[in-house]
């Protein structure tokens, strides 16, 4: 598996392996946003489904360093929305704080609560938690309540719950965190240098269990590589330490 050797070259600051066509591991360069967004799109509608099977809702998850930006969450859910769960007759929707939430859209829990009921079946319990990933399957404006599928457990919301949801076609990298998806899209171009940090690759990288691949420029993925200042703790721990030992 090349997404083992890159995680590995990755977390001991050498550069990942971005030339092969025929592994687990892709790179596709691209040097504009727009066309990075349209890649990425597509990937996740026609590519990878078309290729793998794979299915674009539950299989296929965006990865990105940050929430603003052309190729953050915010936007890139938006795009990803348009392309993948388009506005129709069928699908009941409601807006929410600027944002469009619709039925058959891949959402987020943002915060644990442990009070939200759920079922499965004859089995029931209770508790949504921060990460949990879900779909709308039905939203009601009569009542304003929708019901969202986590992992086939079915919750209902009421709709000034949203402010703990959000739309989950792309999420961060840190968002991910503990999560692993069969397939994993990171945009890579631009951004902030603060937030484009080594830790912050292998973390990506080590998410996807089957297919890794890495949209943008190669530049700053070896800026990325190199980029180990989040890793290094600046504390006073060891002097606090000796202190209360030798006095």
């Amino acid at each position: 598996s090349l997404i083992v050797t890159n995680a590995h070259a990755i977390v001991g600051g050498e550069e990942p392996e971005l030339s092969q066509r025929d592994n687990d591991f892709f790179f596709m360069e691209s040097h504009s946003y727009t066309k990075t967004a349209q890649m990425v799109a597509d990937l996740c509608a026609r590519r990878l489904p078309g290729t793998y099977g794979f299915s674009p809702l539950w299989d296929i998850q965006v990865l990105v360093p940050s929430r603003k930006g052309e190729l953050g969450t915010m936007e890139l859910n938006r795009r990803l929305q348009e392309t993948l769960n388009p506005p129709s007759p069928d699908k009941a929707e409601f807006v929410f704080n600027g944002i469009t939430y619709r039925e058959g859209d891949k959402v987020m829990q943002i915060r644990n609560n442990y009070d939200i009921p759920w079922t499965r079946g004859e089995e029931s319990g209770a508790g949504i938690f921060n990460g949990d990933i879900g779909i709308i399957r039905m939203i009601d404006r009569g009542s304003k309540t929708m019901a969202i599928e986590f992992d086939g457990r079915t919750a209902y919301y009421t709709f000034d719950m949203t402010e703990e949801l959000e739309l989950a076609y792309a999420v961060t990298v840190h968002k991910s965190q503990g999560s692993e998806f069969e397939a994993i899209i990171l945009p890579v171009m631009g951004g902030y240098d603060k937030l484009y940090f080594r830790n912050l690759l292998y973390t990506a990288v080590t998410r996807a269990k089957k297919i890794l691949i890495l949209v943008g420029q190669r530049g700053r993925i070896q800026f990325m590589v190199q980029n180990d200042k989040k890793m290094l703790r600046y504390t006073g721990l060891k002097t606090m330490l000796r202190e209360s030992i030798f006095g």
